[in-house]
């Protein structure tokens, strides 16, 4: 059987995973301003709801929407559905949907710290960005019960950080990509979030783009159309090559499959091979 997960509050639905504002001024007459945080589990053939687990949360405002994906983890012989957005990271069951743990990175509650970023898993460890307003990455230590403290955080990256890409886990560290204007991309250890390199991107305008890898290349691109090819190299940050895509704005991450790469650009799709 199927099965697709996905997070939201009903009626605001904006996306595969939301929690959507309750804000009254900004919302049609219409609409319910009831909060209605979920997580619901669909078959994917019949379209059957499977279970449905609500989703407690004490944020305010534009703090409830997110934009990040449920991500499915697996580790020391436990499946668990991650959610980062509305001040929590939280863990699920996938079979029961119950809630098996809660951390909450943002104890000071703020009307605006909206999160896109999704959650990213590698080394036992739980990473996720803080919200718009914040800069820094979290680690936390995976397979906890209830509602987690800062003992259980293994450490805290507080450098430039994402407002919207995601990080990314390949081959041992974590990239991280401040996307504003400049591009500060910096590689941590995973395992102990020692720096081992920073270097700036370049370009006036964000690199909202996820980074991708693969070939031991990193592959970068901006809302410009700027491409950057870097090493994943362990010892220094290093561009391999540049290219102008000419088609701008670009917001989507370049996709890698089959020795391939996929690029969309504003109007065109370009796929990059050998």
């Amino acid at each position: 059987m199927g099965t697709r997960v996905l997070a939201g509050d009903w009626p605001h639905w904006r996306g595969p995973f939301l929690n959507g504002s309750s804000d009254e001024k900004n919302l049609p007459a219409t609409w319910s301003t009831t909060l209605d945080a979920f997580i619901l589990a669909v078959d994917a053939k019949t379209g059957k709801n499977i279970w449905k687990q609500p989703r407690k949360t004490d944020a305010v405002n534009e703090s409830l929407d997110s934009y990040s994906s449920p991500i499915l983890y697996q580790h020391s012989g436990r499946v668990e559905i991650l959610v980062i957005g509305a001040d929590y990271v939280t863990s699920n069951d996938p079979v029961t949907g119950k809630e098996l743990w809660r951390y909450e990175y943002a104890e000071q509650k703020s009307k605006r710290e909206r999160n896109i970023s999704s959650p990213v898993t590698a080394e036992g460890l739980v990473f996720g960005v803080p919200p718009r307003g914040s800069q820094g990455l979290l680690a936390l230590k995976s397979n906890g019960e209830g509602t987690l403290t800062n003992e259980n955080i293994a450490w805290i990256f507080d450098g430039s950080s994402p407002d919207v890409s995601t990080p990314l886990y390949y081959k041992g560290s974590i990239y991280v990509l401040g996307d504003r204007k400049g591009g500060v991309l910096t590689c941590l250890d995973a395992v102990t979030g020692r720096q081992k390199w920073q270097g700036k991107l370049g370009g006036s305008t964000p690199w909202w783009a996820s980074v991708t890898a693969g070939d031991d290349k990193l592959y970068c691109i901006s809302e410009a159309a700027e491409a950057v090819v870097l090493a994943a190299d362990d010892g220094r940050f290093k561009v391999l090559s540049r290219i102008d895509m000419e088609d701008k704005p670009i917001q989507a991450s370049i996709a890698i499959a089959d020795g391939r790469l996929f690029i969309r650009t504003a109007n065109k799709l370009f796929c990059i091979a050998n």
